[in-house]
């Protein structure tokens, strides 16, 4: 199971979709996200593993990416979590796996950058 946290609106009026997702449709949810598992962790996943998903926008500059990346380090190792980047859908400007990748090299913590584009799997 996972827990649902965004920073998209100061004040949303509405949920957002991907949440509703797993209310509307549990069981193709549930069978993806073993999929994803087997995808990530290929030699079976630890039950005690614990995963960030992290979705963001394209980042310019190398330095925001730095600034991420550390945030992002400190996040991992406090939580004695492994930080998994995913991309909803790549639309320019927002989701960018290309970044995503930058921004993993620049991290010491564990980190998996997941190139599926697949929307079962990443709701």
């Amino acid at each position: 199971t996972a827990d649902y946290i965004a920073f998209r609106d100061k004040n949303p009026l509405f949920p957002d979709s991907a949440v509703m997702m797993k209310e509307l449709y549990p069981n193709k949810i549930s069978e993806a996200a073993e999929e994803v598992l087997q995808d990530l962790f290929p030699g079976g996943v630890n039950t005690r593993q614990k995963i960030i998903a992290v979705q963001h926008r394209d980042i310019p500059t190398k330095e925001a990416r730095l600034e991420l990346a550390l945030a992002l380090d400190k996040v991992s190792k406090e939580g004695h979590a492994t930080i998994v980047f995913f991309a909803a859908g790549t639309v320019p400007g927002h989701d960018s796996i290309s970044c995503y990748k930058k921004v993993a090299q620049l991290m010491t913590e564990p980190s998996i950058v997941y190139e599926v584009e697949n929307m079962w799997k990443l709701a």
